[in-house]
């Protein structure tokens, strides 16, 4: 897509957006979602609810462009304004991989060991579940990630619902829901959250439920549908940048009404397929081409976004995981998307490794470095001294070399530069040695988080109300 049509094709979105959502609707399954936009005049049918546009742009209108995200430790807490980049783990992987390639079932330990990790690493600036715990039951899931991630680490929580909510107003000291209402009016989140929308357009009755609560107290809240093209959403990329706009607004709209001001985070999940398989090709140019017009959709709307870093469809750390995690690391940062998501992910959302986490925080510093603003003063030139330098001499010991070198050149740490010939004598094994030790040092340098003993004591308790004794381990 050409930068200098992007305008045009904004305004297209919009325009198509508004005629779907006028035309067609949005289905939201909880009765309760629909007399609200019914109290407010709108038109509906069933479960199905019709938006003008001017419903639309009114709700837009109503949404903060700021939000600081506070953290347990005020020195992580997250302000994202609209050209914040902020990087974070991924989500929800089922198997975890090991140094040679293996895989097995994500447990507990392993969470515990990505949280620690996230803790650790200054590139992961707010937590997320990395995997799913196979070794717990499902009903027990959401606590259990809910105390892992109050446990180990003091970055910028992720909400799972209303009850995790309380834990962690509990965690910041036993902050009263209504302090916790009154500190979002004045632009602070505690914590942020998800709401998922089921394509094509519809908001579950869960969904709706999560979101009325999660806006009701004024949490930063990513509305994040996750259309595929030809599958879950037209064939066409921008068939799938204008669907998932339309899921994105709809469940907006009902936001503001709930709270107005209430800050919202455009979820960019959009992705491409692969026509063979039918199976999401998330690391795809495709994707990543969905993925930067809607960018631009949300800045076109002054939307916070929520957007990724690092997703691969490639299943170990090899050329094509690199490839694909480094163009979305780019994406993240021209996209400016405000929450990225996804470090430490592999296998098109599936799998996750620690190493990976590592590998993606390397990437994180390149693409940063890579945007950084270049300095035009006059010493940066170096016009004086180029014409001053003999002809066929070097500038290697020269003082302007020495002055520049370590602020001007990005020095990898895990990343190599090495001859053929020592790649050719194992260097490639010796570099994810040296990634996997890298990973082993920050776990032996984790510090745990200081609690105070009496709060400590009382998120115990709490925790055992939901959690069997079995499911209370501490270690990894």
């Amino acid at each position: 897509m050409q930068i200098e049509l992007i305008q045009e094709v904004l305004t297209e979105i919009h325009n198509h957006t508004i005629d779907i959502l006028s035309r067609r609707g949005f289905r939201f399954s909880w009765p309760e979602a629909v007399e609200i936009f019914k109290k407010h005049g709108f038109r509906t049918s069933d479960d199905i609810v019709y938006f003008t546009g001017d419903q639309v742009e009114e709700a837009l209108a109503s949404v903060p462009s700021e939000v600081t995200i506070l953290a347990r430790d005020p020195q992580h807490s997250l302000k994202l304004d609209l050209d914040t980049v902020a990087f974070g783990l991924g989500r929800s992987a089922i198997y975890m991989l090991d140094i040679y390639g293996g895989h097995r079932q994500s447990t507990m330990a392993d969470l515990i060991q990505a949280s620690k990790l996230a803790q650790q690493l200054p590139e992961v600036q707010h937590w997320q579940p990395l995997v799913f715990p196979n070794d717990i039951p499902n009903e027990h899931v959401p606590m259990a990630l809910t105390r892992t991630m109050l446990t180990y680490q003091t970055k910028p929580d992720l909400i799972a619902g209303p009850r995790e909510l309380g834990l962690v107003l509990l965690a910041f000291g036993g902050v009263k829901t209504k302090d916790a209402i009154e500190m979002s009016r004045k632009g602070y989140s505690y914590g942020q959250a998800t709401v998922n929308v089921l394509s094509p357009l519809t908001l579950p009755e869960s969904a709706c439920r999560l979101l009325v609560e999660f806006v009701q107290i004024g949490l930063a809240t990513q509305i994040t549908p996750m259309p595929l093209a030809g599958s879950t959403a037209p064939c066409t990329l921008m068939g799938v940048v204008i669907q998932q706009n339309c899921e994105v607004l709809a469940p907006l709209v009902l936001s503001q009404l709930v709270n107005p001001g209430c800050p919202m985070l455009y979820g960019n999940m959009g992705s491409g397929s692969d026509m063979r398989s039918m199976g999401g090709s998330f690391g795809s140019p495709e994707s990543r081409l969905v993925e930067q017009i809607a960018g631009k959709m949300a800045k076109h709307y002054g939307l916070l976004s929520r957007g990724g870093i690092g997703i691969t469809d490639s299943g170990y750390e090899g050329f094509q995981a690199g490839a694909e995690a480094l163009l979305q690391a780019q994406n993240a940062i021209a996209c400016r998307s405000n929450l990225a998501i996804g470090m430490g992910i592999m296998g098109g959302y599936m799998g996750a490794s620690l190493i990976k986490i590592m590998l993606d925080a390397e990437l994180v510093n390149y693409v940063r470095s890579f945007y950084r603003k270049i300095d035009l003063t006059e010493k940066s030139t170096a016009a004086d001294i180029i014409a001053d330098m003999s002809f066929g001499g070097n500038y290697v010991t020269s003082a302007h070399t020495l002055n520049h070198c370590r602020r001007e050149h990005y020095a990898p740490e895990l990343f190599e530069r090495k001859t053929a010939e020592s790649w050719k004598q194992g260097a490639h094994e010796e570099f994810m040695n040296t990634v996997n030790e890298k990973v082993d040092k920050e776990l032996d340098a984790y510090v745990p988080p200081v609690v105070d003993k009496a709060l400590a004591k009382e998120l115990d308790l709490a925790y055992r109300r939901f959690l069997p004794d079995n499911l209370m381990f501490d270690e990894a």
